[in-house]
């Protein structure tokens, strides 16, 4: 197992063991009672199968990440829907209050609905978002080239078959310097 690997597996387990904690203290029960849109879950379940076809990808070694990126994206996009549809509906819990002046007793309850639909809807979608995207970078990270660094320049390693024989990187500093096919990095004159 790479280092990069076990970072990811690292911050699964942490999101994983984040989510036991939500579970425990009840978020997961208010979201299903309190989440009139149901897309809370939907980003959840998005969450859920992302992490698993990531885990897919590490062991297939395949490195295209772009579909997860526009998912982690696509959870933000639905928390924010959720966000206007708890908006709308708590202005529609306004909007049918009588012209006297008096409260129904049900204002107070349609109204705090559409709000905490608002409101969760918008942090899970964050939430999804932000950890799937930090699951991204993690193995993103993990597959840069390793290189050499000289005078506060990243030099990275190639291969001189592709080029020819006696072909080098030439790197813009103060001193020239070119990376030999062997890997060595020389002072050109």
């Amino acid at each position: 197992m790479t280092a990069t690997t076990a970072r990811w597996w690292l911050w699964v387990c942490l999101t994983a063991v984040g989510a036991v904690i939500a579970g425990m203290f009840g978020f997961f029960r208010v979201l299903a009672t309190q989440d009139a849109t149901y897309l809370g879950f939907t980003v959840l379940a998005l969450y859920a199968a992302c992490t698993a076809w990531l885990g897919w990808k590490i062991r297939t070694c395949d490195t295209d990440y772009r579909f997860v990126e526009h998912v982690a994206k696509t959870m933000s996009y639905l928390g924010i829907l959720g966000t206007f549809i708890g908006l709308a509906m708590a202005f529609q819990a306004m909007a049918a209050l009588p012209a006297d002046g008096s409260i129904p007793a049900t204002f107070k309850a349609d109204f705090l609905h559409g709000v905490t639909t608002k409101f969760l809807t918008s942090i899970v979608g964050l939430i999804g978002f932000i950890c799937l995207e930090m699951q991204v970078r993690i193995l993103e990270v993990g597959e840069r080239p390793a290189g050499v660094h000289v005078n506060d320049v990243d030099v990275t390693y190639f291969d001189p078959s592709t080029f020819g024989e006696g072909v080098g990187l030439y790197v813009p500093t103060e001193t020239k310097m070119r990376i030999a096919p062997w890997g060595v990095v020389n002072d050109v004159e």
